[in-house]
């Protein structure tokens, strides 16, 4: 529970600024969080397999423009050259 020198909740909502509130929520949603995923392990459930994979894709993509920059050459041209495929160019 919260320690402090408020007289009651009431006191306490009352003097909180919108930055200390934001805090405990934060800190109340992360600890819920740190529960939930401890729960799933437990059950054999990996709650973070899909967020993993968000910042996998996220990552591919960055590296694709990258290569595309340094090649000098297009996205789609690289894509298509990953698959197999050749584009000709008119020139």
């Amino acid at each position: 529970m919260l320690l402090g020198i408020w007289r009651n909740v009431e006191d306490l909502e009352a003097s909180l600024n919108i930055h200390e509130l934001r805090a405990i929520i934060d800190a109340s949603r992360e600890r819920e969080h740190r529960q939930n995923k401890f729960n799933a392990a437990l059950k054999g459930i990996d709650l973070d397999e899909g967020e993993r994979k968000r910042n996998q894709d996220r990552l591919d993509a960055i590296q694709m423009r990258v290569n595309a920059r340094l090649s000098g050459r297009s996205e789609h041209a690289l894509e298509s050259n990953d698959l197999g495929f050749t584009l000709e160019t008119e020139e």
